[in-house]
């Protein structure tokens, strides 16, 4: 009776399945199968009470499966009602669903999916019409449409007796309206084999051979040893490519900034000796500004290919508002640097810098996986999350913020839990250069070099070595991070010292390091004004809404309003920010599926519980001491965020990304090692014939034998469900970056 089971297993979930994925609406829309274009000449309408809207279009397969239309709601604390009607050419209900404002927020597609496949035919007239029941000039939804697109009569008649098809067979005061409505229409050739079907139908078979075959895989997977460190090299450095190829340019949160931060290090303007870039890279830079917050605005390879024709100008310059870091922006820096070097266009410098920054973040994160004792596939993952690669594949320097960060925890717990009685000369001089650059990162991120506290003493031989070098740290740490102002005075300063030996000013503060122009700038100040002003576009910065002075005011004279703030602001946003941790892309309008986002959640949070070293014990008060830095470090990032992008007062905190706390992350799942869990769940998952047994010991009771780690068969097994899950995260998150920035028709 035992020997079929397996069989019978497997064709149950072969069954159950395939069933499945035949009826996933989902997996039949992948990529639409017509789409209205509405970048660049996009306008919306009014849905009034008593209109309605009506879009022709010719089917392009046999089976329909999905339609999605852009609206946008207008600024209303009403709700409006609306309806859609699908009709054929014969004028036949195909489909119909209500919909509210509610469901609208800002400007989305709502999709109207068919429970089943209707089968249409191949090129077939249909009519997607649109009505409101209570639309009003003061409340009302809105359509989208674009003038440049045209298939079909898109026209608004009068809605009669509340009937569509009469409405439509006997039209009153019948208009024309320019263009096409914003429609993207998913259709097939085949009701249950879509491509996206045939992979996933492959994959069910394969993981139902699998358990067919337990024992063989079983055997493999303990068999085959896995680094994460040598897998994580190859996924991070083709998955990234990727991200940094298909990520549209600026399309990651003030990535125009950092580009122009970047070019003023790569043309060693270190302590912002001028502010002024040149105008051609904002230029390059406008095209994040009308897809900013706008799912509804696509772009194109056609258009990317243009920006790369704009020259670079190195003399039409523009005042700029940029970050002052400099450290962090050296990989994108040294990337413009080459792309100066070989004059390219400022497009190409963009793309070079992404990449260097993704070379020097993955082998920032490869070092800290290969050095840390414990907890080796939890920063796996923490490193490949889709948020981790989408920054390290930008300008941003969160990339840098989050690899410092976690090689310093990493070196940390090397030191606290890896072998070696002292630590060497060599060990600390990496401390202090990996303090120096947190401490030249983002400010809240400093609160990492705490973590020296959990080394014990004896690594340094007595308390008085450990405490001068944890005050060396701190010190190194603040010290780094306050000099920014002090060191531009001082260079400021010498910009008025006269030159002597025929040494240019330019050449030693080189703004325009590159410049075909190296001529001396006048001693006479008023001539160099009008010189500069000539050669500048001036570009005006708004005044900021925010007061930081008058909100750190605010914060200290009502604590106890402040902390009402933070708990609401976590009660409101706690969601958001899982979703922003896991994948959260374009300028935070894209975000990854729920399901798959806590799905990643929850292989975090079983990796943390189970992936304990043998030997390797944490004790509860240093779990309790970094679980307390990373409550402080949230602190700081939430006051940080208050201080200088809220208004004063304001009721919760705003603009805080979940993205912010990957870095700090560790802290929080060191609290969940453990040993036991572990041996639970390898005794668990071990085969029983392998479950060895103790003599007999005291009382009479047998006891299991530890399992050999080589021969564990769960440790492995997660492991690969971690590679496995990470890489189709991944592989779903370069979907999501593609359907929502370009127009891709299958």
């Amino acid at each position: 009776m035992k020997k079929p089971l397996p069989l019978i297993l497997c064709l149950l979930i072969l069954a159950v399945s395939t069933l499945l994925i035949a009826l996933s609406g989902k997996l039949r829309t992948l990529f639409p199968s017509q789409e209205t274009v509405l970048s660049h000449e996009l306008q919306w309408g009014p849905l009034f009470k008593e209109n309605l809207l009506v879009q022709e279009f010719t089917t392009t397969q046999k089976y329909l499966n999905r339609i999605d239309i852009c609206f946008a709601k207008m600024p209303s604390a009403s709700v409006n009602n609306n309806v859609f009607c699908l009709l054929d050419q014969q004028h036949r209900i195909l489909y119909v669903k209500q919909f509210s404002s509610d469901e609208i927020d800002g400007a989305v597609y709502l999709s109207f999916p068919m429970k089943k496949s209707l089968a249409v035919g191949k090129n077939k007239k249909l009519l997607a019409c649109i009505s409101s029941v209570d639309g009003s000039q003061g409340n009302f939804s809105v359509y989208s449409r674009s003038k440049a697109s045209r298939q079909g009569r898109f026209y608004v008649t009068r809605l009669q007796q509340n009937d569509v098809v009469y409405s439509i067979e006997n039209q009153v005061d019948t208009k024309e309206i320019e263009g096409r409505l914003g429609i993207r229409v998913f259709e097939s050739a085949n009701r249950f084999f879509t491509p996206a079907q045939l992979l996933f139908y492959l994959l069910a078979l394969a993981f139902s051979l699998a358990v067919l075959f337990y024992k063989k895989v079983r055997d493999f997977i303990i068999r085959i040893p896995l680094r994460p460190e040598k897998i994580f090299l190859p996924v991070s450095l083709a998955a990234g490519l990727l991200f940094a190829w298909i990520t549209p340019p600026f399309q990651v949160p003030d990535e125009p900034s950092h580009f122009y931060r970047s070019y003023q290090v790569a043309e060693f303007n270190l302590f912002k000796y001028h502010d002024s870039i040149p105008a051609s890279l904002v230029e390059v830079a406008s095209v994040s500004d009308r897809m900013k917050f706008n799912v509804a605005e696509k772009t194109s390879r056609q258009e990317i290919k243009k920006l790369g024709q704009i020259p670079l100008k190195p003399n039409v310059l523009t005042h700029t508002d940029c970050p002052n870091y400099i450290i962090p922006y050296i990989p994108q820096a040294l990337g413009i640097v080459i792309g100066r070097i070989m004059d390219w266009t400022p497009l190409h410098f963009f793309y070079l810098a992404r990449i260097f920054n993704l070379l020097a973040s993955v082998l920032l994160l490869y070092w800290a996986i290969r050095i840390t004792p414990v907890f080796k596939w939890v920063f796996f993952i923490l490193s490949l999350l889709p948020m981790t690669l989408y920054q390290m594949a930008s300008l941003s320097y969160d990339a840098s913020t989050i690899c410092y960060t976690f090689l310093f925890v990493a070196l940390v717990l090397k030191l606290a839990f890896g072998e070696g009685e002292q630590a060497t000369r060599k060990e600390i001089l990496w401390l202090f250069l990996l303090a120096l650059l947190l401490g030249s990162s983002k400010p809240p991120y400093f609160i990492a070099v705490f973590s020296f506290l959990i080394i014990p003493v004896a690594k340094f031989v007595n308390w008085k070595k450990f405490a001068l070098v944890f005050a060396g740290l701190v010190i190194t740490a603040v010290v780094i991070s306050q000099l920014w102002v002090p060191s531009r005075k001082f260079f400021e300063s010498l910009t008025f010292i006269p030159v002597a030996s025929g040494v240019s000013q330019a050449s030693l503060f080189p703004g325009a390091f590159f410049s075909e122009d190296q001529t001396p700038p006048p001693n006479d100040t008023s001539t160099a004004k009008k010189q500069e002003a000539k050669t500048q576009v001036q570009a005006p910065s708004p005044a900021s809404p925010f007061d930081a002075a008058a909100q750190k005011k605010f914060i200290l004279e009502n604590p106890f309003r402040y902390v009402e703030i933070l708990i609401e602001t976590i009660k409101n946003f706690t969601g958001l920010y899982v979703i922003a941790f896991v994948g959260l892309f374009g300028w935070v309008d894209t975000p990854l599926p729920t399901v798959l986002v806590y799905t990643v959640m929850l292989l975090l949070i079983l990796t943390a519980l189970s992936d304990a070293v043998p030997g390797i014990r944490v004790p509860f008060w240093k779990k309790c001491y970094l679980f307390f830095l990373f409550l402080m470090g949230f602190l700081l990032v939430e006051t940080a965020m208050y201080l200088y992008c809220n208004p004063v007062g304001f009721k919760q905190i705003q603009a805080v990304q979940g993205r912010y706390f990957i870095a700090l992350s560790p802290f929080l799942f060191l609290l969940l090692y453990n040993q036991r869990i572990r041996k639970s769940l390898i005794r668990v998952f071990q085969p029983a014939t392998e479950k060895l047994v103790k003599a007999k010991g005291k009382g009479g009771k047998k006891a299991p034998d530890p399992i050999p780690e080589s021969k564990a068969f769960y440790p492995k097994m997660l492991a690969w469900i971690a590679i496995l899950v990470i890489i189709y995260a991944l592989g779903y998150s370069l979907y999501t970056i593609l359907y929502r920035f370009y127009s891709i028709v299958v």
